[in-house]
């Protein structure tokens, strides 16, 4: 990461298919030579909360076979790229989130099991192959109810946990639920919201039957969960 005299920066940054653009934290674009331009803004984290941020330019931003220059970033403050894994537990800074708007130049492959990311040049699609994962202003993947009624689902690599939204309750057939509250922890600090529990949750992607003893459901607004 880098721009002018100071490109080639090494940074670690989390990778995060929720965030649409790339961020970088303040103190790590001053590290790498990426400046702000323009006044600050603000954006939204989630559970209907902003921060501010400062719109950028990377002069040249690699990952493995991604090259990107002149990409589009994002600058917030160091500070509010601090998250906690646990409440209590001590805090972990991050330099950035290596956003949508650079993995969709990608193929890119999970490989949960093997705690592992593959990144490669895309490959050309076959006209016959059957997408599941879309860009509607972020990365959706088509899943089911067991009934067959549809359930579009935020791909968040950011996320901790798999959740629903009320709506996505509502599709499975409005079970029976529980009222409780979760703590997120997201850019900006910790936000508290009221949550749905409910259990025995089962709905089909890409093929497979996925069962869940329990899942949270939160309100339609808290994007930062909706998967």
């Amino acid at each position: 990461v880098g721009a002018g005299p100071r490109t080639g920066r090494r940074r670690r940054v989390w990778l995060a298919t929720g965030a649409g653009r790339t961020v970088l934290a303040s103190a790590a674009a001053a590290a790498c030579g990426v400046a702000p331009h323009g006044p600050a803004t603000t954006a939204d984290t989630a559970a209907a909360t902003t921060v501010p941020v400062r719109p950028a330019v990377i002069d040249r931003l690699s990952a493995g076979p991604l090259v990107l220059e002149h990409h589009p970033a994002l600058i917030i403050a160091t500070d509010h790229l601090e998250f906690r894994p646990s409440p209590g537990a001590r805090p972990v800074r991050i330099d950035g989130l290596l956003g949508w708007s650079a993995l969709r130049r990608l193929t890119v492959v999970l490989d949960g099991p093997g705690r592992r990311l593959h990144l490669r040049p895309p490959a050309a699609e076959s006209s016959t192959s059957e997408r599941n994962l879309f860009w509607f202003g972020l990365p959706l993947v088509r899943s089911a109810a067991p009934d067959g009624r549809p359930l579009l689902l935020h791909l968040d690599s950011g996320a901790g946990n798999t959740c629903l939204t009320t709506r996505g309750l509502k599709r499975l057939g409005s079970p029976r639920t529980r009222a409780g509250h979760s703590t997120l922890f997201v850019a900006g600090g910790l936000q508290r919201v009221e949550t749905r529990d409910v259990d025995a949750v089962v709905f089909r992607l890409a093929g497979w039957r996925l069962e869940f003893s329990r899942l949270r459901a939160y309100a339609d607004r808290t994007h930062l969960c909706y998967s």
